[in-house]
């Protein structure tokens, strides 16, 4: 009975915890802003990630005890893989702590911390240590049902901003309106669902109720992306498709490039269709610098002043921000806020990581950790800050969580 009571219990904390990692947030968020307005985010952001690192933290609890008392082994690659990043994280964790430099806007020391607790260290414990066997099947329909449900949110609540003179929903703001969902986070949460529902149909065996779900999900998501408008959640998609033109198979690269092609002509002519500018954005980016277009021209200026801040410091790091910001890329952030030694230890975590995931995909069809860590790699070379790359660092955690559990079955807890 205690057992059944458990395995419930823990059921419930990874179906919370995989809804609410990213799309199902925003779904939430979205809600909270349409009612209340932007002012009042913080009502809803902070008790939701208060709760959800409360769940990671009992799970890895109790997941530790399980491994101490049934004696678990772990490969000493992955043991290496997950030691490294758990220091590079608790370095960075006392980085921001201190603020050696004052580089980080007055007040926010503490808050950025925790951010790095909420949206990194605990997601990547959690993960890491998960059962992968038994919970990604649980980890994967959650995922894709958040990603369904922000799409149905999102076209209840801006279903007449596409179509008409908006071409991204961030242009709401010179009509006087703050209260929406990030570009962003719509863009990257669409491409991680169109994504994900595109692979696990490609690589399982779906019924047709099951068929005719996932085409849903791409078709509400597909309008998300076009609302989000990111040229970044474009490459991310890009990413994912490229593993299909690595692989001997010629079976799977017909599939994948078929699929592909299909999400990319769709999309195209849904942009046309809606007046969408993500594929306007992506294709005229000599023209947007040439303009002077604050998202091109502003991320290099960004680029250049935490490239400055390199320089000045490149031993032990201890600048955070590029202009009052993160500087919108993970590398050059990891490499100004720690310094060249720690930065080293966060490339090589990012390679490895990526090279498993790869390896798990094109031998066990294991796309799961391979979709996950492409959309934080991709994402966080271009948005996003360190301290809240958290699909970057559930991917890691994915990778680790996967190689621990091969030929591992029989093992149910």
């Amino acid at each position: 009975m205690m057992v059944k009571k458990n395995n419930l219990l823990l059921g419930f904390i990874v179906i919370f915890i995989s809804f609410f990692t990213y799309s199902g947030y925003y779904a939430g968020l979205g809600i909270l802003l349409e009612v209340l307005g932007n002012s009042a985010s913080r009502l809803y952001s902070i008790p939701v990630r208060l709760l959800y690192c409360v769940f990671c933290l009992i799970f890895i609890f109790y997941m530790s005890a399980i491994y101490f008392k049934i004696n678990f082994k772990v490969k000493k690659n992955i043991v290496f893989l997950f030691c490294s990043t758990v220091l590079f994280l608790l370095y960075l964790f006392f980085q921001y702590l201190i603020n050696v430099n004052g580089n980080i806007t007055t007040d926010k020391s503490y808050e950025v911390a925790f951010y790095l607790v909420a949206y990194a260290i605990f997601p990547f414990l959690f993960y890491s240590v998960i059962n992968y066997n038994k919970y990604k099947k649980m980890i994967t329909y959650v995922s894709i049902i958040s990603g369904f449900v922000l799409g149905v949110i999102s076209i209840v609540l801006y279903h007449d901003i596409l179509g008409g003179s908006v071409g991204r929903i961030s242009a709401l703001r010179y009509e006087g309106v703050d209260n929406f969902i990030s570009p962003l986070a719509l863009s990257y949460s669409a491409s991680l669902t169109m994504t994900l529902s595109i692979f696990y149909w490609l690589n399982s065996q779906p019924k047709k109720i099951m068929k005719i779900f996932l085409s849903f999900c791409v078709a509400v998501s597909l309008f998300v992306f076009l609302l989000g408008a990111s040229r970044g959640s474009l490459l991310t998609i890009f990413a994912c498709f490229l593993i299909y033109f690595v692989t001997f198979n010629i079976k799977k690269l017909i599939m994948g490039a078929s699929a592909f092609i299909s999400l990319i002509l769709v999309a195209y002519y849904a942009a046309s269709y809606s007046g969408s500018s993500i594929f306007e954005r992506f294709l005229n980016l000599e023209d947007a610098y040439s303009n002077n277009d604050s998202s091109v021209t502003g991320r290099l200026d960004i680029w250049r002043e935490a490239i400055s801040l390199i320089k000045s410091s490149p031993i032990v790091g201890g600048n955070f921000e590029a202009n009052h910001i993160y500087p919108h890329n993970i590398f050059l952030e990891s490499l100004m806020s720690t310094g060249i030694f720690p930065f080293l230890i966060f490339l090589f975590i990012t390679v490895y990581g990526v090279v498993l995931s790869i390896h798990a995909y094109i031998r066990d069809k294991e796309y799961l950790p391979f979709v996950l860590l492409t959309h934080g790699v991709v994402m966080g070379l271009f948005s996003g800050s360190l301290y809240t790359s958290i699909l970057y660092f559930v991917g890691l955690g994915l990778v680790i969580s996967y190689f621990n559990y091969i030929n591992r079955e029989s093992i149910s807890f």
